[in-house]
């Protein structure tokens, strides 16, 4: 949605502290405040949003790819493609999300 603002936030300090090194201001722009579908994640079912990466700068894009390859022991390549092809999860669990004002609207 071209005029959403809404955001993710983790409630794990390590966990933030990653988006804090990955993403400028630490929040995560997700595609809609509610999550859009459960999935497997790290080996988990798990409900996930999704980074909404048409508010993602080219350098967070890179440094995310390059933190996942890390963490996950992934090639940038593989995780550039699956992003392109899938989008990017962010796991719900123990996350703080910020609705922006049109779902707001919208919610009511």
């Amino acid at each position: 949605m071209k005029d959403c603002q809404c955001y993710a936030k983790a409630v794990d300090p390590e966990r933030q502290k990653l988006w804090d090194k990955i993403f400028y201001d630490g929040k995560v722009p997700i595609t809609c405040p509610l999550p859009v579908g459960v999935g497997n994640l790290a080996g988990q079912e798990a409900e996930f949003y999704l980074i909404d990466f048409d508010r993602v700068s080219y350098a967070e894009k890179e440094l995310l790819i390059s933190e996942m390859a890390e963490k996950f022991d992934l090639a940038p390549v593989e995780v550039k493609k699956d992003i392109e092809d899938r989008g990017c999860p962010v796991k719900a669990e123990s996350v703080i999300v910020s609705w922006c004002k049109l779902h707001s609207r919208a919610a009511m």
